[in-house]
């Protein structure tokens, strides 16, 4: 075996060779019914590495931006395709679908969305008054809430800044902020030195994410940068005004309750879009791409071998 790949360098062959020889060497070393439960793992794990790429489909799940891994810097063709793929910062399905078809020769790639239970947003009654005084915010605020992780690509010094803004314009302006992370505290510190502490509520590791955008006025976004988020799909499923970032991802808007804004807009531009809502984009997508219900049937048919959209 080791003469072999020596030789030709072939890893899968190496592979495939040593699967064969696998189950009598297991036998002798572990007995017959260790050897056969050893095998069918290892035939499973080799099925999965080395028999995707000369199959019929390839499944892809994208839900955010891929991280460059310095491995790729050694790769060709591989590193080509991530390179394009990490254009912006970003990565969208279609992108990577089209991508996988040429670097395999298929034509047949689907696209599995990372969607959200449908169900648990849109069959829910909640009383959002009540559901306000229970974690402690006035029943009759305006309330801008945010979900999403205290770290830098978020933007939350600047969420902290806009709502200020609006904070001065309403005064029944309470903020929701729903997250952890490492620059939390930086924030809480912010908030402190503005004088609004009274003004922002701040949760985390909450199991009730669907009532508590039910209860919001307006979704501030202004992320630096986004993959697919499944927050802002959340978020227009329970049928909040979204003012977001131009920096977002537009495959995720799908209803018409978006505004764009760009970062370099003032604080302020931005509490007049989440104060006066207009939603400001002409084209978006179908909502049900996203139904988590749906997309298990797709993969049951896919499973099954019956016809399925892309």
């Amino acid at each position: 075996l080791l003469t072999f790949f020596i030789v030709t360098g072939d890893p899968q062959g190496f592979a495939i060779i040593w699967s064969l020889l696998l189950p009598s060497m297991g036998m002798l070393v572990f007995g017959r019914k260790r050897a056969l439960l050893l095998s069918t793992i290892y035939f499973a794990i080799l099925i999965f590495f080395f028999w995707t790429p000369i199959g019929k489909d390839i499944l892809v799940d994208v839900s955010g931006a891929i991280p460059y891994n310095e491995s790729y810097s050694e790769c060709t063709t591989e590193k080509k395709i991530i390179e394009k793929l990490l254009e912006n910062n970003l990565i969208t399905a279609a992108k990577m679908a089209d991508e996988l078809n040429k670097m395999f020769g298929i034509d047949s790639t689907v696209i599995i969305r990372n969607g959200i239970d449908f169900n648990l947003y849109k069959q829910m009654e909640v009383n959002s008054f009540a559901k306000k005084e229970s974690v402690g915010i006035s029943a009759d605020s305006f309330l801008v809430g945010h979900i999403g992780r205290f770290s830098e690509p978020k933007n939350h010094q600047f969420i902290v800044d806009i709502f200020n803004c609006i904070q001065e314009k309403n005064k029944y302006a309470h903020l929701l902020l729903i997250g952890d992370g490492p620059l939390k505290s930086d924030v809480i510190q912010k908030i402190q030195r503005l004088g609004i502490g009274d003004k922002v509520t701040i949760l985390s590791n909450r199991q009730d994410i669907p009532e508590l955008l039910s209860c919001m006025d307006v979704f501030l976004f202004p992320s630096l940068y986004e993959g697919l988020s499944v927050t802002m799909i959340e978020a227009q499923v329970v049928g909040l005004n979204c003012v977001v970032s131009d920096t977002i991802n537009n495959q995720t808007f799908i209803t018409p309750n978006i505004a764009v804004l760009s970062l370099s807009s003032p604080a302020e531009q931005w509490a007049d879009a989440a104060l006066n809502f207009t939603g400001n984009i002409s084209h978006w997508g179908n909502m049900d791409t996203f139904d988590l219900n749906v997309e298990i049937r797709r993969l049951e048919y896919l499973y099954l071998g019956m016809p399925r959209s892309r």
